[in-house]
């Protein structure tokens, strides 16, 4: 719900608090369907005192508006975008009133439309004054030049103003569940809000139009109307059902109360959160976390041996050279069998020096015996002073490399850390070569939990991944009837339970991946790689299941493997 049209309303009242009179700095892509906008003088913000940049995707499968700390740009990779915009200030930013347009208007006349509609028709587009098509984010040279039409209203508003219009047209919607002619009366509701009012209501979803009295209509369009009036007042939330997604609401929801898992004081900050918590939870924290697990782990124990190292590191070659000295300009005072003897140094006659003995041994050799050892100091201190600054040079690299690897907050800064850093990783043995430049041959995706999905991308290729690099408990993946790539959920050695959630999104990418990419509902069949075989002589790419379960799922992905 983060694209729904009371979130948007919201989002659009805080932004333009902040970025009215800001000055565009850069409009840039650095990964598809994403769109950043960084803006200096944000003299309205205490928050951004150094400037901020607005994240927009209008990727199908999910789309979002939020506002954060200026964005690092990538080295590679990275495009710009509405050049003819840059250096432009920011007038207004507003809503389209019921529509899920945000229009960002500029001091020069041009205004930047946002269309967040969480479909395929999701764009950003520069018009000039007569609604001209400037520069389109996706689809441009189908667009560019053309005049602009905007979307339909999606609300009568007189539904909302008048109780009688609202009952005459629930009461009208005929032989249907009170829920279902609830949200055609009014379709900007969605499935969320419309539980939400019923649950308020006190009417139960399955009941049918006619089955309900008048009190109860009169009770759901004053909920209703409530539940526009809290819109305007948001109180941002996020649920978390067990087993199910996460939800956000920009009201508080009844329903949904118990499983509240977190509060906002303001909309952007609570979808930065939503958005990166759900890329970040499922594709980064499991593997920064084994790698910062190394180069911690590597750097407490660096520090135990320099520390070690540190107490033996003392020079005594001249102690034991001047004792060996001693011991031969005193032969005649030193009879074999001694144990130790006192004698005076050479300079200073009134201090001596208590020397221990071999008494198995001559005083010549004794003698010998102390050089010996002085040789031996001498070196063992010029091996530790090497050993030390060895030690100094790998804990500074660790240091950094735990500096650098605490800032990624992203996948794709956890791939740009490897990529930056990749020498001192080998270095200090935290990475193999393979893990630096070589990945499968399949498309790779993280889901729920941190589990890997991998995906064929041509027949051979399925082969390779169901027959070759698939373990046994690894879950299996395939659109059932239809013709589709193979998908496969890599299962951790240490695994007792695959979440249902990571299940469920490694569906969603099999079916993604399928002649059904575009139907509504997938089922997609599922199994342990076990339960998969291949028969002799079979077409490349065929296989057959001895047993299967089967889930319903929406076909999209999660990000960009």
């Amino acid at each position: 719900m983060i694209t729904h049209y009371f979130t948007l309303q919201a989002l659009s009242k805080e932004l333009h608090s902040i970025l009215q009179g800001a000055k565009i700095n850069e409009v840039f892509t650095q990964r598809k369907n994403e769109l950043l906008i960084s803006f200096d003088d944000l003299v309205h913000s205490k928050e951004f005192v150094a400037g901020g940049t607005l994240y927009i995707s209008v990727a199908p499968e999910l789309n979002y508006i939020f506002l954060r700390d200026r964005a690092l740009r990538a080295r590679k990779n990275s495009v710009d975008l509405f050049k003819n915009i840059i250096g432009s200030t920011v007038k207004e930013l507003s809503i389209l009133p019921f529509d899920r347009i945000l229009i960002l208007e500029f001091n020069c006349g041009k205004r930047l439309l946002l269309q967040i509609y969480n479909t395929a028709a999701s764009n950003v587009i520069l018009v000039d004054e007569m609604n001209a098509i400037i520069e389109a984010f996706k689809n441009n040279k189908d667009l560019e030049s053309k005049p602009y039409t905007k979307g339909d209203q999606h609300l009568d508003r007189m539904i909302l103003e008048n109780s009688e219009l609202f009952e005459r047209a629930i009461i009208d919607r005929g032989s249907i569940h009170i829920f279902t002619a609830l949200k055609q009366t009014v379709p900007m509701l969605g499935s969320l809000y419309a539980h939400e009012v019923l649950y308020r209501a006190n009417v139960c979803e399955s009941s049918m139009v006619g089955s309900i009295n008048m009190d109860d209509v009169i009770r759901i369009y004053k909920e209703t109307q409530n539940i526009f009036q809290e819109a305007s007042h948001p109180q941002p939330a996020i649920y978390l059902q067990e087993g199910k997604k996460k939800i956000f609401s920009i009201i508080r929801l009844q329903h949904l109360a118990p499983y509240k898992t977190g509060t906002y004081s303001n909309t952007s900050e609570a979808i930065k959160n939503f958005i990166v918590k759900k890329f970040s939870e499922a594709r980064n924290e499991s593997h920064k976390d084994i790698l910062l697990e190394k180069v911690t782990g590597e750097l407490k124990k660096l520090r135990r041996t320099m520390e070690k190292t540190e107490q033996y590191s003392s020079d005594e070659s001249e102690k034991y050279g001047h004792i060996g000295r001693l011991l031969l300009a005193n032969l005649n005072n030193i009879k074999k069998g001694m144990k130790q003897i006192d004698l005076h140094n050479f300079a200073d006659e009134l201090s001596a020096v208590q020397i221990t003995l071999d008494p198995a041994i001559t005083p010549v050799e004794n003698a010998k015996r102390y050089f010996e050892k002085a040789k031996k100091s001498k070196v063992a201190h010029q091996e530790s002073l090497l050993r030390l600054k060895e030690l100094s040079e790998k804990i500074n690299i660790l240091v950094k490399l735990e500096t650098a690897i605490n800032r990624v907050q992203t996948y794709d800064g956890m791939k740009e850390f490897i990529r930056e850093y990749e020498h001192e990783l080998k270095s200090m043995k935290l990475i193999k070569d393979k893990q630096a430049n070589e990945r499968p041959p399949f498309r790779i995706f993280s889901v729920a939990g941190g589990f890997e999905v991998w995906v064929g991308k041509s027949s051979a290729n399925n082969d390779l991944l169901t027959m070759k690099y698939t373990k046994p408990n690894d879950l299996w993946f395939h659109a059932r009837g239809a013709s589709g790539s193979h998908t496969v959920l890599k299962v951790k050695g240490n695994t007792k339970e695959v979440p249902r959630e990571a299940i469920r999104q490694a569906a969603s990418i099999a079916a993604y991946y399928s002649k059904m990419r575009k139907a509504s509902m997938v089922p997609v069949a599922y199994c342990e790689r076990k339960y998969v075989r291949k028969q002799k002589n079979s077409a490349t790419g065929t296989v057959f299941l001895e047993r299967e379960e089967v889930i319903f799922v929406k076909p999209y992905l999660l990000g960009n493997p």
